[in-house]
């Protein structure tokens, strides 16, 4: 495998929240007797002010870090501030504002409430991380394939947020950062290999392979929502019509299946499933469709990049008839990956934002680009 610099590696920041974990301020480590990874990582930490060398080894320093993480959605923005093991130590939610620039002034506002409310001062809030609904292009940090937030693919939201907060902020698609979080927080501890699924009103995916988060060229890596599905075919192949597989499973797709099953009365994906479970046959036709599909593009996934398991979240992926139905399939196929439900459900993106904001504190001076070049 052929890995790119805009992989993100997980090694780094994994190895100083290993270090960072249960070290109390003014307390020292010995000099010795850590692994090559752990050494890296208390390097990283004295460049970024958190340690200090000293004769007899490091001391932790800066007392009270915070770092402000979000899940920026369509229709819901979720913010939390953490401390540096990513320990929530306040969170809120709230409807997404109308059209980039209000959003930008909401998160700024939503980072001062939360800071305000455990008492912390702004200046100890280091760094960011925010999930957005978009291919983020690891080099521009430009957002595109982002169509629920009016404007945001006009607009340098990093750099908006970072000249407002005057501290570095690192943007990257939500279920990347999902990923991140199963792996920093969830059920793919440990894995080098994985891949987590979301599936809700869209469906997406991110890529962890020998422990690095693949981005791909422009941020695209992942974006299996755009695969083509196609479905209707008649005996001589020919394809009837064809589609996305977010066309397909998406909470829309999930709908138009049911209405083609027969009638329905459910309006929304959550009645759609409260129909089910009332025993609704044109209902439980459509979510088993729904699951069918799903397992055959999960078989896509192991049969290109085999991940040692693959995760599934989202509103919906994470119903139990969904689940259910893959275990199905997966029990009949002799090439079925090993398929596992999120353990941090709806904060799996805060858990990966964290990860990715405590990442973002440590990298490298000469990877800290963004204030100093476009604050010129």
């Amino acid at each position: 495998m052929a890995f790119i610099p805009s992989d993100f590696d997980l090694v780094a920041p994994l190895a100083a929240r290993a270090c960072l974990r249960g070290w109390q301020s003014g307390a020292l480590l010995p000099a010795s007797g850590f692994p090559e990874d752990a050494q890296a990582a208390l390097a990283s930490l004295v460049e970024a002010g958190l340690a200090r060398r000293e004769a007899e080894g490091f001391r932790r320093t800066a007392p009270g870090l915070r770092l402000f993480v979000a899940d920026l959605g369509g229709t819901k923005l979720h913010a939390a501030l953490v401390d540096e093991t990513g320990a929530i130590l306040a969170e809120r939610r709230e409807p997404t504002a109308a059209g980039v620039h209000a959003v930008i002034e909401q998160i700024v506002k939503l980072r001062d409430a939360l800071a305000c409310e455990i008492g912390a001062p702004l200046a100890a809030v280091g760094a960011a991380a925010i999930g957005v609904p978009g291919a983020v292009d690891p080099r521009s940090g430009a957002v595109g394939f982002a169509p629920n937030i009016a404007g945001l693919e006009r607009v340098d939201l990093a750099f908006e947020l970072e000249r407002r907060f005057g501290h570095r902020v690192r943007l990257e698609n939500d279920v990347n950062l999902a990923a991140l979080g199963e792996s920093a927080a969830g059920c793919a501890q440990g894995l080098r290999n994985f891949a987590f699924v979301a599936l809700g009103t869209g469906v997406g995916m991110g890529l962890v392979l020998d422990g690095r988060l693949m981005r791909g060229h422009g941020g695209m890596a992942g974006e299996i929502a755009l695969l083509p599905v196609i479905y209707g075919a008649t005996g001589k192949g020919h394809a009837e019509a064809d589609a996305t597989l977010e066309d397909v499973i998406g909470s829309g797709g999930i709908l138009a299946a049911a209405r083609r099953l027969g009638p329905i009365e459910a309006q929304t994906v959550e009645q759609l499933f409260a129909q089910a479970r009332q025993g609704n046959g044109v209902a439980q036709g459509a979510i088993a469709a729904t699951a069918e599909v799903l397992f055959k593009a999960l078989l896509a996934v192991r049969a290109l990049v085999d991940p040692e398991l693959i995760v599934l979240g989202g509103s919906i992926g994470l119903q139990s008839e969904i689940i259910d139905g893959l275990a199905a399939h997966a029990a009949r196929a002799a090439f079925a990956p090993a398929i596992r439900a999120s353990t941090l459900g709806p904060r799996a993106v805060l858990a990966g934002a964290s990860l990715a904001a405590l990442s973002e504190l440590i990298a490298p001076a000469a990877a800290r680009r963004r204030l100093l070049q476009k604050s010129a």
